[in-house]
């Protein structure tokens, strides 16, 4: 009889790299796996081929404000599209290798394309979202719509026509 002492955080790591590997081939990012390497390169690591910037929404006053954050995006590389009630931010984040010898150690970042839609109410005229990017945040604003006054219906009698 062996004993073996089975240590719990291999098994996890083990499952974290498979759920990775399972979402990876389903969403078509074959290839793009952890980087375990002491020596691995950005081609190779997670999140390489797309990311999602963070942003936040808020309410104030009469205008919806959003806040995306985008750290080393240029502005010319970021579109708004304003499309039935979303407002839609996308762009490109490049990767600049500065030499060609470089070997990664670790890396965290994210390099690609973007896409983010926001759900926005009903009613806002295109013509009046704002946008400002400074800094590497990107600031939306948009007017609340305007709130319709209630209209009172009549009701009348049906009429039987024989």
């Amino acid at each position: 009889m062996s004993i073996y002492s089975i240590d719990p955080w291999v098994e996890i790591k083990r499952m974290h790299r498979d759920m990775d590997n399972i979402f990876n081939n389903t969403l078509g990012l074959e290839g793009t796996g952890n980087c375990q390497e002491l020596t691995c390169s950005p081609s190779n690591a997670r999140d390489l081929r797309s990311w999602r910037p963070k942003v936040d929404i808020t309410e104030s006053g009469d205008t919806y404000v959003i806040h995306a954050e985008l750290p080393g995006v240029k502005k010319e590389d970021v579109s708004i599209d304003f499309h039935g009630n979303n407002i839609t931010i996308s762009g490109q984040r490049s990767y600049e290798k500065k030499h060609e010898t470089e070997k990664y150690h670790h890396t965290e970042r994210s390099f690609g394309k973007f896409t983010r839609s926001i759900p926005i109410p009903k009613g806002i005229n295109s013509a009046d979202i704002k946008a400002s990017y400074d800094n590497g945040v990107l600031e939306i604003t948009a007017p609340r719509p305007k709130e319709q006054a209630s209209q009172k219906i009549t009701i009348s009698e049906k009429t039987n026509s024989s």
